[in-house]
């Protein structure tokens, strides 16, 4: 098991869906102590060759592929690239600071610089 913990993101890891399902119970029980609740609706048990999103970026599984990924001995490589949902926002955060065509280039300039850096 491993637990990756963002602010109030957290992600655990586990052989089987039968230890997670123990694991969440434990979460509650640990957060309701604490006059907190686990959010049902975000909160899922997926396979990691189903992939989740993580801040902005998807975490994936696939098959190795001796052509494309340095052997690492495992049958499978952790692939991370900007989730979809990630990229609609930049895109519309893009054309929010572009759509104005008045506006002077230095400004659009100023405002979509920290947005690309990231």
């Amino acid at each position: 098991m491993h637990i990756i913990r963002y602010a109030d993101d957290i992600i655990v890891t586990g052989k089987n869906k039968e230890i997670l399902l123990v694991i969440k119970e434990k979460i509650e029980e640990f957060l309701l102590k604490r006059g907190l609740v686990l959010n049902q609706k975000k909160t899922r048990i997926v396979n990691i060759q189903e992939g989740i999103d993580l801040l902005g970026f998807n975490l994936r599984r696939f098959p190795f592929r001796p052509r494309l990924n340095n052997y690492n001995g495992q049958d499978t490589v952790l692939i991370v690239k900007p989730s979809k949902k990630g990229i609609q926002k930049l895109k519309d955060r893009i054309i929010e600071a572009t759509e104005n065509e008045h506006r002077p280039i230095e400004a659009i300039i100023r405002e979509l610089n920290p947005v690309l850096r990231g």
